[in-house]
């Protein structure tokens, strides 16, 4: 894992519907070297719903691998 003490501009690179949606793109990031950060207004974890916008799961990650983490999601089909 990267040590994020430097802290790193971050972009948004996907909008996920849920959790799941989430954990399948990040693991594909992951498999190509690229670390990623979740954001969500709910703790899925806890609260195991979707609830429409709610429900929703940002993924972030570092701005100079934006590029690389979108590409990696459309060759991917993830659109």
């Amino acid at each position: 894992m990267t040590d994020r003490s430097e802290e790193r501009p971050v972009v948004a690179v996907r909008v996920c519907a849920d959790d799941v949606e989430a954990d399948v793109i990040m693991a594909l990031l992951r498999d190509r070297g690229i670390e990623s950060f979740p954001n969500s207004p709910l703790s899925h974890r806890v609260l195991p719903v979707a609830a429409g916008k709610l429900g929703q799961v940002t993924i972030y990650v570092d701005e100079a691998l934006a590029e690389k983490a979108i590409q990696a999601i459309d060759e991917s089909g993830g659109d």
